[in-house]
């Protein structure tokens, strides 16, 4: 009889165990694709309501938060088979994340709660009350304004005074 117990209960935890894996396990390299990134930028830029391009903003930020820096910063090596082209696989393997900004005024506060885990609280704060405009840059734009480190886009939100607040409580 105690066998059984123990056998249901080990049984129990690897479903539990399994479960969880499936549940909360992250493709890190789907999240970083270059190519993911733009076709979620381009998902952004079509919707029409700032209420609903902030919410999906604040889930790509949390998301995003389990992407360090070490997980996009590798090398890559390419074998291009014979007529391939080695630009398109490149792009294709590229690694990075979008970047984001809050803007107040002329200074911009970088939302990656990776490097900057106190600007977590500010989240809530993103709203349509608080946000007066979104910016979304891509392409060349992008590189050229803020380094090939936005080479997946960048999307500024410019806030009022209404943030003005919050921030300094973070700093």
């Amino acid at each position: 009889m105690k066998k059984t117990n123990e056998m249901r209960l080990f049984l129990i935890l690897i479903l539990l165990s399994l479960k969880t894996s499936i549940c909360f396990g992250q493709n890190i390299d789907s999240l970083t694709s270059k190519e993911s990134n733009l076709i979620w930028i381009q998902k952004l830029d079509e919707i029409n309501s700032k209420e609903s391009k902030l919410e999906l903003i604040k889930k790509k930020i949390r998301i995003d938060s389990i992407v360090s820096k070490a997980d996009i910063s590798e090398k890559i090596f390419i074998k291009v088979s014979e007529g391939g082209n080695v630009n398109d696989l490149i792009e294709k393997a590229t690694k990075c994340k979008t970047l984001f900004f809050l803007k107040q005024k002329k200074v911009l506060h970088m939302l990656d709660l990776n490097q900057y885990p106190n600007y977590s609280f500010v989240l809530k704060y993103l709203t349509i009350e608080t946000i007066e405009s979104i910016e979304i840059v891509t392409g060349n734009k992008a590189i050229s304004n803020y380094g090939t480190i936005a080479q997946c886009g960048v999307v500024i939100l410019n806030s009022n005074r209404k943030l003005k607040k919050v921030l300094r409580k973070i700093k």
